[in-house]
C-alpha cells in the first residue's frame, strides 16, 4: 500500500492528509502558495500513484478558507484525478466544506464541472 502523504499547514498552504490506511483524505486551510506547482505537483503525483490501486471508497474533504487563481487550477486537477477513479468504477466523492458565499459558489462550480459525487456542507464556526 502507498505511504501516506502528510503536509503541515503554513500561512499560505493547507494541511494535507492523504492516508489510505486510515481512509482519511483531507485538505484544510489557506491555499495561495508562492509556487503553486511546487506545492501541488507532489499531491498530484501521489494521487496518480494512489489511483492505480485505490481504496474501495475515497472521500476527499476540502475545507479551504482562501485560495488564489493558481490554487483554483490545481484543485480542479486534484478533483479530476478523483473523477477518473470514479469513472473506473471506484466509489469516490468530494466533501466541500464552505463558510462563506464565495466558497459555496466555488464548490457549486466544481460540482457542475465534474462527474463524481460532490457534497457541499456549510461549516459551523466554533463559538467560544
Amino acid at each position: 500500500m502507498i505511504k501516506p502523504l502528510i503536509i503541515n499547514a503554513t500561512e499560505e498552504t493547507p494541511q494535507v492528509i492523504l492516508d489510505p490506511r486510515a481512509n482519511k483524505f483531507e485538505m484544510e486551510g489557506n491555499s495561495y502558495p508562492a509556487n503553486a506547482p511546487s506545492f501541488y505537483d507532489k499531491i498530484l503525483i501521489w494521487l496518480a500513484d494512489y489511483a492505480t490501486n485505490p481504496n474501495p471508497e475515497t472521500q476527499l474533504k476540502l475545507t479551504l478558507s482562501y485560495w488564489n487563481s493558481a490554487s483554483y487550477k490545481y484543485l480542479l486537477q486534484v478533483i479530476k484525478v478523483l473523477e477518473e477513479m470514479h469513472k473506473s468504477g471506484k466509489k469516490v466523492g468530494v466533501i466541500w466544506m464552505y463558510d462563506d458565499t464565495d466558497n459555496q459558489e466555488l464548490g457549486m462550480e466544481y460540482s457542475e464541472l465534474l462527474n463524481c459525487h460532490f457534497t457541499l456542507v456549510e461549516a459551523t464556526k466554533d463559538k467560544k
